[in-house]
Order: C-alpha cells, then structure tokens, then sequence
C-alpha cells in the first residue's frame, strides 16, 4: 500500500513539548571553535563508506558529530513562528528528529537540540535497556566505539499535518544522512546498524506513544 500524502492543518504552529528523561543530568562538551565542514566537503560525497569495524572514540569528538548535525541555526519568528533550521532538511521545518548516543550499558547521553545542551539519562527499564544493548552488539560486534539512537517527537507533525508518517521517515533519513557525512568530515567511521530501536526507546521514556525510534547506528574511529 503506497503511503498518502500529508497535508498541513492551517493556523496551527509547533509546540516544542519538553522531553522527560529519567534522573537526566546535564553534561557540558567543549565547541570547536573552526569550521572543519567546507574544506572537506567535496571529499565527504566522493570518499564517505560504511564500516563494520569502529575503534573507541571520546564522546566529546562523538557529541561534536551530533551537535554539528542537528543543532538549531535559527528559530523561526512571525509567520514562521515555532519553525525551525537546521543543517539537515525536514518538511515544514519541523524537525522531530532526535538523538541520543551510548556506549555499552551506562553513559547514555541524549542531545537535546532547542537548548543546545547534553543530558546523561537513565532508562526507565535496565533490563530492557540491556537486551536492546546486546541485540547491537550481535549486529555489529567490532563496534567498540559508540551507538546512536535516532527517534521521533511525533507530537508536532501529528498536530501540524493529517498523515503526517511519511514525513517522519523522509526526515530519518535526511539526519541519519548528514549524520554520516559529518562523521567522515571528522574522520570517524559511520555504519547505520539496520534497527529501529524502538525496544531500546521504550525503556528509556515514560512509553509515550509520540516517541517512535528511526534508526540505529555506529560511530567511531578508524
């Protein structure tokens, strides 16, 4: 069955709901201070690959791949009011992608793109969290760098749109994309894994159902 079209509800803007982590603490990382991106442009869309096999990364060099990716450049004001833009593309500037990062059961740390800032979180249920941790190990063993969670906020481009899913997956892949090429930018090696993590997800939320996982990866060194 071919997805329908979405179609935005007229008057309405994004609402911007607050994330609600369990025992979140926040974690300061340093910004680079030199745009690494335009020099090595035209590298990254010749040279980027995929990778099986990652070696350990700090997480500061990983917190700069994801900052570097989705953060905000600019909060839309009047009619554009609660939209917003980004490096990655999203349909109605919405950008409900997400994402957070781990490395084996502990140290999950999700980045939260309208404050700009990183919060360590602890999951709701471990021993669910601990099966989603062993089932990306069996997919990609040699990972011994960190794992990246990509997940929806689907309030607003429910509220924003009737049938609003195809936007959701269409704004996946646009992250998970930029994802990639500003890891081979830094010279990181970059796998999506092939899962969605929703298992993984609901044990790290309160199980709202606007939470829906969009893909898991590995980042780390050559």
């Amino acid at each position: 069955m071919l997805p329908t079209d979405p179609k935005p509800i007229q008057g309405r803007i994004p609402k911007r709901p607050k994330i609600s982590w369990n025992a979140a603490i926040k974690r300061d990382f340093p910004r680079p201070q030199v745009s690494f991106l335009v020099d090595r442009f035209s590298q990254v869309l010749t040279k980027r690959r995929s990778s099986r096999m990652l070696s350990v990364v700090s997480p500061e060099i990983v917190a700069n791949v994801i900052r570097r990716s989705l953060q905000v450049s600019d909060f839309g004001t009047g009619p554009n009011n609660g939209r917003l833009r980004k490096a990655v593309l999203s349909a109605g500037a919405v950008h409900p992608i997400k994402g957070l990062f781990f490395r084996g059961y502990s140290e999950i740390l999700f980045y939260d793109d309208l404050d700009d800032a990183f919060f360590e979180i602890t999951p709701y249920n471990n021993e669910k969290w601990y099966r989603f941790v062993d089932c990306c190990a069996e997919v990609l063993p040699q990972n011994n760098g960190y794992w990246l969670l990509l997940f929806a906020d689907s309030s607003d481009t429910k509220y924003l749109y009737e049938e609003p899913d195809s936007l959701i997956w269409r704004d996946a892949g646009a992250a998970l994309q930029v994802l990639a090429m500003v890891s081979n930018a830094c010279g990181l090696v970059f796998c999506p894994a092939g899962l969605l993590g929703q298992n993984g997800l609901d044990s790290l939320t309160d199980k709202k159902p606007q939470y829906i996982a969009a893909g898991v990866a590995a980042i780390g060194s050559e």
